[in-house]
């Protein structure tokens, strides 16, 4: 598991990362509530307008309820973009699909 976050710059930041014996809830609770511990970190994702994106993990979707219960949860992009099988999608259509993501 890794959780990370996007600097000022949009820059891509690795805040943490886990090793564990398989991604469910239990798990993605445990991890979450390790990262709690960072005054700093705990103060971020407690900010009542911070936004969660994940890529749909069964596992995700409640500890991420259980334990940030003010987030915003959302579903990345491109994970989402990834369940249309490639042939069915044209170029166009993705750019459109991005155009509209980033509104």
């Amino acid at each position: 598991m890794v959780m990370g976050m996007q600097d000022g710059a949009c820059h891509d930041c690795i805040i943490s990362l886990a090793l564990v014996p398989e991604e469910d809830e239990d798990s993605y609770s445990y991890f979450i509530r390790v990262l709690l511990k960072n005054e700093t970190i705990n103060q971020v994702l407690q900010y009542p307008e911070v936004v969660v994106i994940t890529d749909r993990s069964k596992g995700l979707i409640g500890a991420i309820s259980n334990c940030l219960p003010s987030a915003h949860h959302r579903y990345c992009a491109m994970h989402l973009l990834g369940n249309i099988p490639r042939p069915a999608f044209s170029e166009q259509q993705r750019q459109e699909f991005f155009r509209i993501v980033r509104s």
